[in-house]
C-alpha cells in the first residue's frame, strides 16, 4: 500500500514514549487558508509515539514518519468531506421543508458543532484507525 512519507526529528524519549517534532512542508507557504487552520511555514508540530523499546532512539535522530494513503483519506474525510455532508444536507433539507434562512444557518452551525464534539468524545478510538509508522532514517 502507498504510503505518505516526512521526516521527523526526535524530540523527547520517556519510559515508553516518543516524541517527534516536524515542521510544516512548503506546500502550506502558498495555501490561502494558512492562516485559518494556523499552519504557517515553518511552524513545528509533534507527535508522540508508543514504543515498547526506546533504545534504538536518541534525541536529535532524524526518523520517517509513514502514514498509509487509507489513513490520509480516512483523516481527510473526517476533517473536511464529512462536514461538508453535513453541511449541505442540513441547509439544503431545511431550506426545501420551508424553514427559513436563518433556521438554516443556525442549525447547520449546531449540527457541525455536534460532529466535531463526537470527533473529540471519539479521539482515542479514532486515533487507533490512523497508522503512522515511524522507521529510522
Amino acid at each position: 500500500m502507498e504510503t505518505s512519507c516526512r521526516k521527523a526529528t526526535v524530540s523527547n524519549i520517556k519510559k515508553n514514549t516518543i516524541t517527534v517534532t516536524f515542521i510544516r512542508p512548503e506546500a502550506c507557504s502558498g495555501c490561502a487558508a494558512q492562516l485559518i487552520c494556523n499552519q504557517i511555514n515553518g511552524t513545528q508540530n509533534s507527535l508522540e509515539f508508543e514504543i515498547k523499546d526506546t533504545t534504538k532512539y536518541h534525541i536529535g535522530q532524524q526518523v520517517n514518519l509513514e502514514l498509509e494513503k487509507s489513513s490520509v483519506i480516512f483523516s481527510m474525510m473526517a476533517a473536511f468531506g464529512i462536514p461538508l455532508i453535513i453541511i449541505l444536507t442540513v441547509l439544503f433539507g431545511i431550506l426545501a421543508s420551508g424553514g427559513s434562512e436563518n433556521l438554516a444557518s443556525m442549525a447547520v452551525l449546531a449540527s457541525l458543532i455536534f460532529y466535531y464534539l463526537l470527533l473529540y468524545v471519539f479521539r482515542r478510538r479514532i486515533r487507533k484507525k490512523i497508522k503512522i509508522k515511524l522507521t529510522t532514517s
